[in-house]
């Protein structure tokens, strides 16, 4: 009888651990997709935002040093009149930019609401105990949980305080084994995908196989992130199993993308002027890049590499919500048993990990650029 006993409750866990996998599985999808919808946009207002500000910038500038000229200085370049009226049309025209692209943006937000579904009676609860807890969750914030607020908890186990300091060290554990593989390989991706390290002359031949060596590295960087993290690690956790190692590389797959494509940005805006001359003394191409390039894109490489790191903590405490055992673990099963006060204690011991790291790897910026400019003097 206890063998039989005992095989069907590895059944019953088996079946149960199975099914609450299949339904995160699906929960997660919806809010993989709405992550990957909000990151197109900011991405798509970024650009409008930059391309605006680039213009408007370049004509302000031009209009001060054209006044400048022209009332202070008593240059004659062009008649205060003329002045008068140019400054009458900049200003016509930034503020026609302006309401073209926010009017631009409501429109899109419209089109796209509409396409959802979406309606204003959708932004109230429907039930009024939601907004009850709502109530519950942020009056939580100003009287977190010095002990477990679930009284089955037995007498041994470790005090709240102690497992979010665990779930904290799990999330830096994850983040640094995320980026120690990726680092490698984006330098390695950002190398391929530049065009800094190119010998120059070079055959036809030469550059057909440079060229598509640049083209596939840079479609492989596209590909791997494009895909969110948790997508990621929704496929590995089914192919693999609920393991750090899925966590991991579902981590590191999406950031060595990001990085990738941005250390080869970086390195191809580098100044070429050391490169050129080691060139022309006969140095070759790969020994050039090494010693002409990449040393002036190491402070920036660095810098944003601590960047990525800092986004890699907060995506790696998100694994907790499908299954992975960090800091974010502990939130949604305090969270999913009302226990908001154990919730406000994990968020407050992620938040002061995310601002110590965030204030180390300023130090480190600021260390790395202050001692790039004693060198450059």
């Amino acid at each position: 009888p206890d063998r039989l006993f005992d095989t069907h409750l590895d059944n019953a866990e088996v079946f149960l651990r199975e099914h609450l996998l299949d339904r995160r599985v699906s929960l997660r999808l919806n809010v993989c997709q709405d992550i990957v919808v909000d990151n197109i946009l900011d991405l798509l207002v970024a650009a409008i935002s930059a391309i605006f500000s680039s213009l408007l910038t370049h004509l302000l500038l031009t209009l001060f040093f054209t006044i400048f000229f022209s009332f202070f200085l008593e240059v004659p370049i062009i008649d205060k009149a003329i002045v008068v009226k140019l400054f009458n049309i900049i200003v016509v025209i930034s503020l026609r930019a302006v309401l073209s692209i926010g009017l631009g943006l409501i429109v899109a937000f419209l089109l796209c609401a509409r396409a959802l579904g979406l309606t204003t009676g959708g932004l109230i609860p429907p039930d009024a105990g939601n907004w009850e807890r709502t109530g519950e969750f942020f009056a939580a914030a100003l009287d977190p949980a010095f002990y477990y607020e679930d009284g089955n908890v037995p007498d041994d186990a470790d005090p709240i305080w102690w497992k979010g300091i665990k779930g904290v060290f799990l999330t830096l554990k994850f983040a640094f084994g995320a980026m120690s593989l990726a680092v490698p390989t984006a330098l390695v991706l950002g190398f391929l995908g530049s065009s800094a390290w190119w010998p120059e002359p070079c055959g036809r031949r030469t550059r057909g196989l440079l060229r598509s060596v640049y083209l596939v590295s840079r479609l492989f960087m596209s590909v791997i992130r494009s895909i969110h993290e948790l997508i990621w690690a929704l496929l590995f956790l089914s192919a693999m199993g609920v393991s750090p190692l899925a966590g991991m590389i579902a981590l590191a797959l999406p950031f060595s993308g990001t990085l990738g494509k941005v250390f080869s940005e970086i390195i191809d805006e580098e100044a070429r002027d050391a490169a050129q001359a080691l060139k022309a003394i006969g140095h070759g191409p790969v020994q050039t890049f090494l010693v002409g390039i990449l040393p002036r894109a190491t402070p920036n490489l660095v810098s944003y590499s601590f960047y990525r790191f800092e986004c890699a903590l907060r995506s790696s405490a998100v694994l907790g919500f499908v299954g992975i055992e960090t800091i974010g673990l502990y939130i949604e099963l305090s969270h999913e048993e009302f226990y908001y006060r154990e919730v406000w204690t994990y968020l407050y011991l992620l938040i002061a990990m995310i601002v110590v790291v965030d204030l180390w790897g300023a130090a480190i910026r600021r260390r790395l650029h202050t001692s790039t400019g004693g060198c450059a003097i």
